[in-house]
């Protein structure tokens, strides 16, 4: 949580990790700013694309946004979230981003996707079938209950998490796709 600059309130603050790409949400993003003025919003990431610099042109709320670059420690930025956003729409393994905000105990907002619904069935997070879903977890769900389902990630992560099972994920996340796995 952290003080709004306009309104000198204290206000959520959700966090939204990705590549400028639609698959990973982006423009879902920006929309979701534009209709949450009262919420302050954390955009981690690669900025300068094409895409993500006409979606910026079209914001009415950009005050609500701070702009950090791709880090290698994106954990000192999950502290600050109340709560982390992943619109991916892609199957893919365990996301890294699912693990570090469980690690920082914050629940991860998402869309049904096969991966991330078990996350969430455990009490981590929420799922969210379209983009007004999402914009009304947002818009009422308290701080203190964001807080409660990190805390429930956290200790679930504390009390199963097993690399195995992460490699695992991502092996047969690979095995979907024409690559192949690395011997």
């Amino acid at each position: 949580m952290c003080v709004n600059k306009k309104t000198k309130t204290k206000t959520k603050t959700i966090g939204f990790f990705s590549r400028p790409i639609i698959e990973k949400g982006i423009q879902d993003f920006y929309s979701i700013v534009n209709k949450l003025p009262n919420v302050d919003f954390l955009r981690i990431g690669v900025q300068t694309e094409a895409l993500e610099q006409s979606l910026r042109a079209g914001l009415t709320n950009e005050a609500n946004i701070r702009f950090v670059p791709t880090t290698a420690n994106p954990e000192a930025w999950i502290t600050e979230c109340d709560a982390i956003l992943l619109l991916s729409t892609y199957n893919e393994g365990t996301p890294k981003l699912l693990l570090e905000a469980a690690a920082n105990a914050k629940p991860v907002i998402s869309y049904h996707n096969k991966t991330f619904e078990l996350h969430v069935r455990r009490g981590c997070g929420y799922i969210a079938k379209d983009l007004t879903e999402v914009i009304n977890i947002i818009n009422e769900t308290p701080v203190k209950q964001f807080q409660t389902r990190g805390n429930i990630a956290y200790e679930y992560c504390l009390r199963n998490f097993n690399i195995d099972d992460v490699i695992y994920t991502y092996e047969q996340a690979l095995a979907l796709t024409s690559h192949s796995i690395p011997s």
